[in-house]
């Protein structure tokens, strides 16, 4: 690619929803969904989990609207701040932090400990957002921490079946407003990658090769990204 078509390389911009209506349900996400929808749950807390790209996010703002407007806090947070949102319910999204490269501190142990107790006593509501569950987090070093989190409920998104393969590629095309043939998509589902990440790496280089060659998605262009 020549230095003057580096410097013109814009992404596509997409337009994201996380409305009800565009959660796409198939047996990959359907346990899922139904805990989302299914609350107030028994225990106060629900641990969510999933391959990257799998729709968690998408799931903690349907859960955020159904829970009387939870507050959705994103790693990185304080959790002495959550003194602050006593009573509220909350989606706590770890889904960029790994318990295995970055422990927690000792204090910020201690401080999600005591979160955790006034989560039981306060009854409201937690959507917790991580991979691996919290009940895996096995670096924990407070004990009465550790047996906490494994108490959780988990619930976890699978890698996508054709169904729900065939409904992705068609609303990344649609919100990138890309016209596609109906052969196209089938072909992605026979031949292309089966895992949430790896979709959203060949949409990347999709783009990149449209904004290039200045060209309509064809399937010739889709086989030599492959």
């Amino acid at each position: 690619m020549s230095s003057l078509a580096q410097q013109l390389y814009f992404p596509f911009p997409q337009k994201t929803s996380f409305s009800r209506e565009d959660f796409f349900v198939s047996q990959s996400n359907q346990e899922a969904i139904h805990w989302i929808e299914s609350w107030p749950w028994q225990h106060p807390i629900l641990s969510l989990s999933g391959p990257t790209h799998s729709g968690k996010t998408h799931l903690g703002h349907i859960w955020s609207e159904i829970a009387h407007q939870a507050e959705i806090l994103t790693w990185p947070f304080c959790f002495d701040a959550f003194e602050s949102l006593k009573g509220k319910n909350l989606v706590l999204d770890f889904d960029n932090f790994s318990p295995q490269e970055q422990p927690l501190s000792s204090a910020d142990e201690e401080a999600l400990f005591h979160f955790y107790n006034r989560v039981l006593e306060n009854k409201n509501s937690v959507l917790w957002i991580s991979n691996p569950p919290p009940s895996q987090w096995d670096n924990i070093k407070l004990p009465d921490l550790r047996s906490r989190l494994r108490a959780i409920p988990a619930v976890f998104v699978k890698q996508p079946d054709d169904q729900l393969l065939s409904m992705i590629y068609i609303k990344k095309f649609h919100d990138l407003q890309w016209k596609v043939s109906p052969k196209i998509i089938q072909y992605l589902i026979s031949h292309g990658p089966r895992s949430y990440k790896e979709i959203e790496l060949l949409i990347d280089r999709l783009s990149e090769k449209l904004l290039e060659e200045k060209k309509t998605l064809s399937l010739l262009m889709i086989k030599s990204v492959l």
